[in-house]
This record gives structure tokens, C-alpha cells and sequence, in this order.
């Protein structure tokens, strides 16, 4: 069984932080420890190593929702208040707010935020000032805004969605030392007509993201004015994106959370089972000196009330300097006779071949008992040696006997290890296979319909026609490519 299946080195590892019966509408990692979640009308603070919670903000109103950037956090809620707060929870200041719900806000400098909502009022704030820097009127509620330093993105409730270029002149002679006198000039760079209410968000300086409720997504060129890309990451409405390392992150009703490239091809995703409200992610290299880690830590909050916090292929370790050795060359025939290598590595004793240790999956597979081995793995949570066993039933055409015997707890296990393995292009033929036979089995069974694996398999095997297409599409270009690096190399590039 050791040529067959997935050997997973990755960590994985999902942590429940709190759980109530409504939703938290907000989430936020101060860092890869640290998380902050909405509890009681309030704010909590929770150590995940160590598990101490204590309160982060108290009286945040209704709804409440954060945004950081840097040492600062700006909370906004439906009763229209605007306040910034530092990394341990202390309200640096409150600012004039419109006395009407916020729907969404975003930094644009370190001290300057930008928030909009049913006010229909996009409004820039300076933490310098009370008042609002600068206002402008929308013709519906603003869903959603987002920034990159350059471009201004506003999302409206009609589908409408402008861009705006602005610019930040800063001058002396401010209120206070700390902050100084700014002005900001903001010209039309652009409308975009998506006919729904979309998320927006800035993924390089000139391409902005725009997911609508549909799950459809567009990569939008503004200075071009048109699509650079398209695909269909989500099956509902993405309620969450960030950018992270160059990695798209998105959340959805669907369940979902999605890692893609700035192309929206799928790197990975997680599967959560349950619609997706919000989330805050953490990528490697996080530390503070003294450890390195690596890998991903998404903090999830769900619509049944859980917030989870889910890592994926993180690792510390202590960042030690690696101490480079001194390496001379041999100086005397004698040194060099002992650092040369000699003819003979290793001399091996001759003995009887070792007898054979079967493992207990092993024995069964021997036995030719494959559900009572596919049963066992899957209650025990052992991918490594379901992968290997489903391959190795797939090989010898023995899987389809054995899957539709399989308990809806097992076969569960087995269809969410399949999912993940789709994008694998070694494993993708069983993945395919064994997801299709599966829901061939469940259709068969009573109340397939009420089955919580239906959507999931239904949702699976549109992903796996997708791949099935891109793979088909990579295949093609790759012959393409072949055909016309020959066709130069022989001499033929005059006729291309």
C-alpha cells in the first residue's frame, strides 16, 4: 500500500474559539495568537495557545464591524459611529459619523479612513479632524468601498460601481504635531454597470476585484476599462475578500473560503459546511524575532454563530542563524588522502530477507475486506491510508462494490477528502471517480434529496467538470507550445 495514495506532509488543524446562537458579523486577527471576535454587545480578546480571554472593546453598538491597518482599528456599526482604536483596545478617537447605518470602510493612508453606506454619502475622515475631509453623494446606498493608494472603488446597491482617483497633499501647520493639514482632490476614473451589488476590492494598482452575489467574479482593468479575467469561484454571495502574499482570499454563503491567484485560478480551498459571514486571514513570516512561521491561519465566523480558527500548513520554529563553517582545501597529501572518498561506501552483511509487517489497513486490504478498511480509515481520520486504499481499489476496478456499501458518516469523510484532492493532477482521476460513484450511491439511498451530502456532492461535481476543463485546456495549450518551440528550432519561424 506505501505506492499508493496521498503522503500529506501539511499541518492541518481547526480550533473552535466561541460558539452562540447568532451570528458574529465580524472578525479580526491582531495576530497569529491573538483573535478578536464580537461576544455580548462587545469585543473579546482570546489567546489561542493559551486559551486567556479577556474584553478588547466594550459599548461597540449594533452590528459592529473593524478594519485595521497597521497600529490602528476603525470600528463602525448601524447607528453611524465612527471610532479608531489602537492594538490593545484604547479609543484613540470618536469621529462625527452621519447617524445612519455603515455598510462598509476602508483606509486609505495609515490616518485617513474612507466609509459609506445607506447615508448614500461616501465619506473620508482624517484622524486629525472630527468633521469629514472630504464628501461626496451617490445616487443609492454605497455596499461596499475599497482602496489601494490610488483608486477609490465604491460599490452601490443598484450595481453601479465608480472608481475614483484621488491624491493626498499634506502641508504643515496642522492641529497638532502628531498630524498635519491635508487635502484631498479626487477626479472620475470610471463606472462600472455589474447589474447586482458587488464586493470590490484592489488586487494590483490598475485591476480591481468585483464579486457579485451570483458567485460570478471579474478582474476589472481600470485604466484599460475592461476585463482582464472572469471565473465562477463561488456558488452565493462572496462575503468576504483580502489579499495576502499576492493570493486572493474569498468568503462565501456557500461554505466556502477560497485561496485563488490574481488570475482567479484555485490554489485551495477549505470547505467549512456552513455559510461563511466573515473572516480575517494571516499568511507566514508573521513572527516577532524570535520564531518563523509559515503557512496560512484563517479566523472564520459561520451564520450558526461559530467562529473556528483554521490553520493550514503552519509550522514554528525558532529563526536561528544558520553559522556558516570555514572550508580550506587540503594542504598536505595525507589531508588529502582522509577528506577523499574511498572506493569501498559500506560493507553490507549477508542475511535472510526480513519478514514482512503488515500495518492494520494492510491486513484488510489482504483479506479483501475493503469496506471494513475504508470504515476504519475514515473513523480514524486517516487520509494517508484512505487515499491509498481507494487508489490502489481503483487500479484493480474493485471501488465501485465497495463505496456503495460505505455509511453516510464514512462516506462523508471520504467525499471531503476527495474534494480537496480535485486540483491534485496525480489523484484527480480517483477524486472524479470516487465523488461520482459516491453520489451514484446516494441517489439509490431514501431521502437522497435531504441528505446534507447531497448539495456538497452536487457542488463537488461541478468543480470537477471545471478542473476537467482546464486540464483539457492545459493539455492543448502544452501541444501548441511543443508544436511551436519545434517548429522554430527547425528553422521554420519565418512561416509562423
Amino acid at each position: 500500500m506505501d505506492d499508493y495514495g496521498i503522503k500529506e506532509t501539511e499541518k492541518k488543524d481547526i480550533t473552535e474559539i466561541c460558539s452562540k446562537s447568532e451570528p458574529v458579523v465580524s472578525v479580526l486577527l491582531l495576530d497569529k495568537d491573538t483573535a478578536v471576535y464580537l461576544r455580548e454587545k462587545a469585543f473579546w480578546k482570546r489567546s489561542v495557545s493559551t486559551g486567556e480571554e479577556k474584553q478588547f472593546m466594550k459599548s461597540v453598538g449594533t452590528s459592529p464591524k473593524l478594519v485595521r491597518r497597521d497600529s490602528a482599528i476603525v470600528m463602525y456599526n448601524k447607528e453611524g459611529a465612527v471610532c479608531v482604536f489602537d492594538l490593545s483596545g484604547k479609543k484613540l478617537r470618536e469621529l462625527c459619523g452621519e447617524g445612519t447605518p455603515i455598510r462598509s470602510a476602508c483606509f486609505l493612508t495609515s490616518t485617513l479612513v474612507c466609509v459609506g453606506g445607506e447615508s448614500c454619502k461616501l465619506l473620508v475622515y482624517s484622524f486629525a479632524e472630527v468633521q469629514p475631509l472630504f464628501t461626496r453623494v451617490f445616487s443609492d446606498y454605497i455596499e461596499h468601498v475599497a482602496s489601494n493608494g490610488k483608486y477609490i472603488a465604491v460599490s452601490l446597491s443598484n450595481g453601479e460601481v465608480h472608481v475614483v482617483s484621488y491624491r493626498i497633499e499634506e502641508s504643515s501647520g496642522g492641529v497638532s504635531e502628531r498630524y498635519e493639514r491635508i487635502a484631498m482632490h479626487v477626479e472620475d476614473a470610471g463606472v462600472i454597470d455589474t447589474e447586482k451589488p458587488a464586493t470590490v476590492h484592489f488586487v494590483e494598482m490598475s485591476r480591481l476585484f468585483i464579486g457579485l452575489s451570483s458567485g460570478a467574479s471579474y478582474i476589472y482593468d481600470v485604466e484599460e476599462k475592461s476585463v482582464a479575467c472572469e471565473s465562477i469561484v463561488h456558488s452565493k454571495t462572496i462575503t468576504g475578500v483580502e489579499m495576502h502574499g499576492g493570493f486572493l482570499v474569498t468568503s462565501s454563503l456557500d461554505g466556502k473560503l477560497r485561496i485563488s491567484t490574481k488570475s482567479l485560478r484555485e490554489v485551495s480551498s477549505l470547505h467549512v459546511g456552513s455559510p461563511i459571514i466573515s473572516f480575517s486571514a494571516v499568511f507566514g513570516n508573521v513572527g516577532d524575532g524570535r520564531e518563523e512561521c509559515a503557512g496560512s491561519e484563517y479566523l472564520i465566523s459561520t451564520q450558526f454563530g461559530n467562529v473556528l480558527l483554521y490553520r493550514d500548513a503552519w509550522v514554528e520554529k525558532p529563526a536561528d542563524k544558520i553559522r556558516e563553517e570555514r572550508k580550506s582545501a587540503p594542504r598536505t597529501l595525507l589531508d588529502h588522502s582522509k577528506s577523499a572518498s574511498s572506493i569501498v561506501d559500506a560493507i553490507t552483511a549477508v542475511k535472510t530477507a526480513p519478514v514482512i509487517k503488515r500495518t492494520k489497513y494492510e491486513r484488510l486490504v489482504y483479506r479483501y475486506e475493503y469496506i471494513k478498511s475504508l470504515s476504519h480509515a475514515a473513523q480514524n481520520g486517516n487520509r494517508q491510508a484512505l487515499s491509498s486504499i481507494l487508489e490502489y481499489l481503483f487500479n484493480t476496478d474493485r471501488h465501485i462494490s465497495s463505496l456503495c456499501y460505505l455509511e453516510d458518516e464514512d462516506m462523508a469523510v471520504v467525499c471531503d477528502m476527495c474534494i480537496d484532492y480535485v486540483k491534485d493532477p496525480e489523484y484527480f482521476k480517483v477524486s472524479a471517480s470516487v465523488l461520482e460513484l459516491c453520489m451514484r450511491a446516494l441517489l439509490e439511498r431514501k431521502r437522497a434529496a435531504e441528505s446534507p451530502l447531497y448539495p456538497v456532492l452536487e457542488r463537488a461535481l461541478q468543480e470537477t467538470e471545471e478542473e476537467l476543463q482546464v486540464q483539457g485546456a492545459s493539455a492543448v495549450l502544452r501541444e501548441y507550445l511543443s508544436t511551436l518551440i519545434l517548429s522554430i528550432s527547425a528553422g521554420g519561424s519565418s512561416d509562423i
